[in-house]
């Protein structure tokens, strides 16, 4: 994961108290919506998406809070817990 340094800009991006977004290495968010991990792009100089959100993997654990089951490592690996529990999510 990558920390970004803060800087006021709006970000697209609506999600539910407590859901989970990851910024990638690959230069992508990454966060669920509904039980599927979606991915957009996003540049870290102007702090703006750089394309349409895309799904990335489907069947991803969603938590009651909103919260995510997955993580992505300093390389881009990508680890998550399988499941359909996605009452609330970000989206």
């Amino acid at each position: 994961m990558r920390s970004l340094p803060w800087r006021p800009a709006w970000v697209p991006i609506s999600c539910s108290q407590g859901a989970t977004l990851i910024y990638s290495p690959t230069g992508h968010i990454v966060y669920g919506v509904e039980g599927t991990l979606q991915a957009v792009g996003f540049d870290v100089d102007t702090l703006e998406l750089t394309g349409r959100p895309v799904p990335v993997l489907e069947a991803v654990n969603t938590k009651n809070s909103g919260g995510v089951d997955f993580d992505v490592s300093d390389v881009g690996s990508l680890l998550y817990v399988e499941g359909r529990d996605s009452a609330r999510s970000c989206g």
